[in-house]
């Protein structure tokens, strides 16, 4: 008795029919292994035709072998001028190829250049495709009734393509899309659109895109939010409390220096001469973090704690690399005093030269300690490190020249370690008092509201685990010398363990028992991460350069030129090697958004709708920042489910940042400042 094959999968049945047409449209494999930009294009429109047709099934609930009677998918468009309709219009399995060749080939005509990251178009034409897809769904209802956000394309994302994708991937996407699509569609309606010499002139489900694009973005947050006056005193909720109270609009702290000294130091006036500097908080319901999108239930009925700062209007924002150090080899013998006449010389520049071989520097504490170790038989004189302070691209050109002409460098020169910074200066139309005043608030807000993740920097050290915690240094008023004091006290039995170490419950006891600490002085310097590890953070109120703290010498700034600053530090091959940075051509195509993140970043604190959690944030927040905030949150939350550790099972903390939202603001401004040093150094290449 013979047996009957196996019905074939409506998914197989499919793309047989794909197969057999044989349409120009459509193309076998992962786009990502496309040789071509219009192989990807058409790589891409084969999974979403596909899963298109797999919703229409679902929709249809339809089992078991399919016969496919449906003439849309029968006969499918040869190749893009078939797929134009007799009026220009452009059919299903059209739309993304007429995109994808405006796209690649047309190179968007129509876009008005920006000063932003460049566009990816491949990335652009997956979330295209991707709320393509959403548009698909059968039932769906009309375009305005269709919501793309992040939530919806991030799922669609990851069924077409089968790679996962966070919501927060989809915040610069979503912006891309709302400035290309329109011009797209504005290029279409100009009738200037003819691929293959066959005019364009309507493109239907993305314009239906453009509709959703703006219905989400002009969508009134839910009613709950909606009724919330923010001006207004806030009310507990009765959860939360039985009697009614009403939670203040906002707060100020106060912000002080270290010692009336310092004081008349950082501001060339006499102590008192304009009154104590303040920063001002709001405090505001939290909304959704685009509108008409929904908060998350563990945050709902949440307040957000906001500096009223307004950096937009009343700073600039600057990127640059503070410092590097060049390790090179030369194939003449020579000596750090030669190479650093040299330089003096020839290119007019200072720098610090070091012989790695001839001058170990035992007894250094800075970087120079960090060098690693050359073989005993390599030849003095030949082997050299050099730190060059404010580097550009062609500082180091001509740097890297010279010392080529006279000794001859051989190999490519690697970099051991760069500082990349931010400096927020006010705007030069303020008077000198706005100027001071403003950048003393700038500096209570860097201190308190700069984010670097603890575990990316935690136990980054050679010391213990606890070396890495965040501290203030600040001068002594006695001794003049600084010393760290650490956010939170170190106590005998876990001194050297780590704040991060939320697992261990003397930590926790720590952190919770902590009370109010030590408050963040205006001249101290803020440090995450060990001194000299691979990674460190710093939060400066810059009114001096040029430090030599051997000689305790420096070159006080004009008052134009004082800042606020928060520098990344880098240090050691390995770890650059972790950010693409091997030699120094690496500078011409590195990503300076990428090191930024979870180190150059920038956040507020969220508190539960409650007087006293307000107050617990507040306390927080006033001398340990974000960083404390977020500590005792996690630590509140282990607490909460027994602390214990079960048995066998180690216990897990709670993820980073539960009780932080982004401060959008602060971080565009940084991007963006980041964006313009990207050009600068964008095709650096030397020999």
């Amino acid at each position: 008795m013979g047996t009957h094959p196996e019905p074939l999968s409506p998914e197989t049945v499919f793309l047989q029919r794909l197969r057999a047409n044989k349409s120009a449209l459509f193309e076998e494999g992962h786009p990502d292994d496309a040789t071509s930009d219009m192989g990807f294009v058409k790589r891409v429109n084969g999974l979403l035709a596909l899963e298109t047709r797999m919703l229409d099934l679902q929709h249809k609930k339809l089992q078991g072998a399919l016969k496919l009677s449906n003439r849309s998918h029968s006969r499918l468009p040869a190749d893009l001028t078939a797929a134009i309709g007799s009026r220009g219009e452009l059919k299903t399995y059209g739309e993304l190829i007429a995109f994808g060749h405006w796209l690649f080939l047309d190179n968007m005509p129509g876009v008005t250049p920006t000063g932003g990251r460049k566009v990816n178009p491949r990335t652009l034409l997956k979330t295209v495709a991707a709320a393509l897809l959403i548009h698909a769904k059968p039932g769906a209802g009309g375009c305005r009734k269709i919501r793309i956000t992040k939530k919806t394309l991030s799922e669609n994302w990851s069924r077409l393509f089968r790679e996962t994708a966070k919501h927060s991937d989809f915040d610069a996407r979503l912006k891309t899309m709302r400035r290309l699509v329109p011009a797209y569609l504005n290029h279409i309606k100009n009738r200037r659109f003819s691929p293959g010499g066959k005019l364009i002139t309507r493109a239907p489900r993305i314009k239906a895109i453009a509709a959703s694009l703006d219905a989400t973005r002009s969508a009134p947050p839910s009613a709950p939010q909606a009724q919330m006056p923010i001006s207004q005193p806030v009310a507990l909720s009765p959860a939360t409390h039985t009697a009614a109270a009403a939670l203040p609009a906002g707060f100020t702290f106060f912000l002080t220096y270290s010692s009336p000294a310092t004081e008349t130091e950082y501001r060339q006036r006499s102590t008192g001469a304009l009154g104590q500097a303040e920063l001002v908080y709001r405090v505001e319901p939290l909304q959704a973090s685009e509108p008409g999108a929904k908060i998350r239930a563990d945050r709902r009925n949440s307040l957000v704690l906001t500096p009223d700062l307004a950096l937009r209007k009343n700073f600039r924002t600057v990127a640059l690399i503070d410092r590097m150090v060049v390790l090179l080899d030369t194939r003449r013998t020579t000596s750090s005093a030669h190479i650093k006449k040299l330089l003096n010389a020839g290119a007019g520049r200072d720098a610090y030269v070091q012989d790695r071989t001839r001058y170990p520097a035992r007894n250094a504490t800075d970087w120079r300690s960090c060098l690693p170790p050359l073989a005993p038989a390599k030849t003095a004189g030949q082997h050299f490190a050099i730190l060059l302070q404010d580097p550009t691209p062609e500082a180091l050109r001509e740097t890297l020249d010279v010392i080529d002409a006279n000794c001859r460098i051989t190999g490519q020169p690697s970099l051991f370690l760069v500082e990349l910074s931010l400096d927020f200066y006010p705007r030069s139309d303020k008077s000198p008092d706005q100027c001071l005043l403003l950048r003393e608030q700038l500096v209570g807000a860097l201190q308190r509201h700069q984010w670097c993740s603890p575990a990316a920097i935690a136990g980054i050290t050679a010391y213990s685990p606890s070396h890495s915690d965040a501290r203030q240094v600040y001068p002594d008023p006695k001794t003049g010398t600084g010393r760290p004091h650490f956010f939170f006290s170190k106590r005998a039995q876990s001194r050297t363990m780590s704040d991060t170490q939320l697992d261990v419950e003397l930590v926790r006891t720590r952190i919770l028992g902590a009370g109010r600490g030590k408050d963040l002085h205006l001249d101290a310097t803020i440090y995450q991460g060990a001194a000299h590890a691979e990674l460190m953070i710093s939060v400066q109120h810059k009114i001096a350069d040029r430090r030599n703290p051997a000689r305790q010498t420096s070159m006080k700034l004009p008052e134009p030129e004082r800042r606020g600053r928060v520098e990344l530090t880098i240090l050691g091959e390995e770890k650059l090697r972790a950010y693409g940075i091997t030699g120094v051509n690496d500078l011409g195509k590195i990503d300076f958004r990428n090191m930024r993140r979870n180190m150059l970043h920038f956040r507020l604190p969220i508190c539960q709708h409650d007087a006293a959690a307000l107050e617990d944030t507040k306390t927080q927040l006033q001398s340990r920042g974000v960083y404390g905030v977020d500590l005792a949150a996690r630590a509140r939350a282990i607490e909460a489910r027994g602390g214990s550790r079960p048995p066998r099972q180690p216990l897990k903390a709670p993820r980073e940042g539960l009780s932080l939202v982004d401060w959008t603001e602060a971080n565009d401004a940084a991007g963006q400042a980041l964006d313009r040093l990207q050009r600068q150094w964008r095709g650096f290449s030397w020999r």
